[in-house]
């Protein structure tokens, strides 16, 4: 996951110029204690304009001390405008990356249930390719054990002295020719039986095969399901602490302007 930043970094702040007459009757109009017992959010947003950016220099006949107390209410509000635009704008931008980091986490979600999907086909190949091997086992095995066959009737024999006797009863105008059969079963026999140890030994090295390529789907989903988690938490932990420090330096900055207007 990318390192996200703030779109809107903290502008410069400065307080506006007080501009334009006060207006004395639409003030009078207001009922601030409905206001206050209603809630009156419609009307305050009607009037923050003009209560914040009037020039209340231009009245005459006023406290000192009321027009120094009115200026930094004005300060205030006008900068907690200022905060509030600003917090809105940090809102947006983390809605931005919160939607981005739901589209790479559903991202990384397909790319586990591809791996979860590839580990199940795995294992279902290697299920196969194990029962056809023992399938073939067994087939060459039988044909092993049973490989001492007649060369004049379909008859076979465990073993080399059952061959001979049968031959003696059955055919014994063929004796001549034992020795020949058994030697030629005895050559198939141990054909049979080195094709049936590389066959194992095949077998043993798809199942090493199969293994090592298993573990590594896991590690890797692993991997990718840790790596998420290690990125979403640290990312949080980044913006969480960029809102601190934006917060931290938009006060240190409305107080040195409040400093400034004390000394004027």
């Amino acid at each position: 996951m990318e390192e996200q930043n703030f779109q809107n970094p903290i502008p410069a702040f400065h307080f506006r110029k007080r501009f334009g007459d006060i207006n004395w009757r639409k003030i009078s109009s207001i009922d601030v204690d409905r206001v206050a017992r209603e809630l009156d959010f419609v009307t305050l947003q009607e009037n923050i304009s003009t209560v914040t950016f009037c020039n209340v220099d231009a009245v005459s006949d006023l406290d000192p001390l009321f027009v120094k107390l009115f200026k930094l209410a004005q300060y205030t509000i006008e900068y907690l405008l200022h905060s509030q635009e600003y917090l809105q704008s940090v809102v947006n931008d983390m809605e931005t990356q919160a939607s981005n980091t739901a589209a790479e986490k559903v991202g990384v979600e397909q790319q586990l249930a591809t791996a979860n999907a590839e580990i199940a086909k795995l294992k279902q190949e290697n299920k196969k390719r194990r029962k056809m091997i023992e399938q073939q086992q067994l087939v060459i095995e039988a044909g092993a054990s049973s490989y001492y066959k007649c060369p004049h009737c379909d008859k076979a024999f465990m073993n080399a002295s059952f061959l001979q006797g049968h031959i003696q009863r059955r055919h014994p105008g063929s004796v001549s020719y034992i020795g020949d059969v058994i030697e030629h079963s005895q050559r198939e026999q141990s054909k049979l039986s080195n094709n049936l140890k590389q066959l194992e030994a095949d077998l043993q090295k798809e199942r090493e095969n199969f293994d090592s390529k298993l573990r590594e789907a896991e590690t890797e989903k692993t991997r990718w399901a840790e790596q998420s988690r290690r990125d979403m938490d640290r990312w949080k932990e980044e913006e969480e602490q960029k809102w601190k420090e934006e917060l931290t330096k938009m006060k240190e900055t409305f107080i040195q302007d409040i400093e400034g207007l004390k000394k004027k």
